[in-house]
Order: C-alpha cells, then sequence, then structure tokens
C-alpha cells in the first residue's frame, strides 16, 4: 500500500497548472481526491471528525454567503437535485456548513463530486432568477413538509 492510498486529500486551485499536475499525481497514488479551483466562490473545506463516533472523518464545507453570492441551504438544494443527485449532512446548515461522507463517495466518483459542487455554485452566482432565502424561510418549509 503506498503512503496516499485510500487517504482523503482536497487539491485547491487545481483547474490548471500546478494544482493540476498535483491533483493527478495524487489520483495516481490510489488517494481519494476532492479537486477545487473556485475563484469568485468563498469555500472553506476542511476535514472532521465524525460526530457520531464512527471511524470516518467527513469533509465540512463551509460557504460564505457573502463571498458565493448563495446561502449553504441552498448550495445543499441544488446538488440534491442534481442526477446524479448528490446528498449532504446538513444537520448545522444553518451555520453555513455542510458535510460529505468519505464513505458514500468511491473513488471514481471523486472527480464529478468536485465538478458538480462548482458548477452548482458557478451555475448559482451566473442566474439571475436566483431567489436567496433566508434561513427562517427554509426552516419553515421544512417544518411545513414535515407535518403534512
Amino acid at each position: 500500500m503506498g503512503l496516499l492510498e485510500n487517504k482523503f486529500i482536497i487539491v485547491t486551485g487545481a483547474a490548471q497548472g500546478i494544482g493540476f499536475s498535483a491533483a493527478e499525481s495524487i489520483l495516481n497514488e490510489k488517494a481519494n481526491v476532492l479537486i477545487c479551483d473556485v475563484d469568485r466562490v468563498a469555500l472553506e473545506i476542511s476535514e472532521h471528525e465524525d460526530w457520531t463516533g464512527n471511524p470516518i472523518t467527513r469533509l465540512k464545507i463551509k460557504i460564505d454567503p457573502e463571498r458565493c453570492f448563495a446561502n449553504a441551504w441552498e448550495i445543499s438544494s441544488r446538488l440534491k437535485n442534481l442526477n446524479p443527485s448528490i446528498v449532504v449532512r446538513d444537520d448545522l446548515i444553518e451555520n453555513q456548513e455542510f458535510f460529505l461522507d468519505p464513505c458514500n463517495i468511491n473513488h471514481d466518483e471523486i472527480g464529478l463530486v468536485s465538478d458538480s459542487i462548482i458548477k452548482v455554485l458557478n451555475d448559482f452566482t451566473n442566474d439571475p432568477e436566483r431567489k436567496k432565502e433566508t434561513w427562517s424561510e427554509v426552516k419553515s418549509t421544512r417544518e411545513k413538509n414535515i407535518l403534512s
């Protein structure tokens, strides 16, 4: 087993140049790689130990709504509506963050997931019809859906 095999690695600035080459090399070492390259979007991606005690590390994606013109719940909803759907853990979504479970993503899907996140953020940012919903609006809708 190689040094990077089965590790989960985030490479930013990976659309071209050194970042792209680094991501490609890491993938060749059989690591799980989340490839990101966002220029207008403020994302903070970090590892986060599982809060339920499972022996996994989740990826925490924190959104800066002022810089990316979207809230985490709006991005989460759009990811869920993709085909194939990308389901995130949104336990703390009101804090502008959601989580990806690496156990739900296999090696071949890493590129799809990172490309989808970037596409959703870019589409949302460039959508003149977008409606920026408050957490209160989203929470109210969710509660109504549960009760109906």
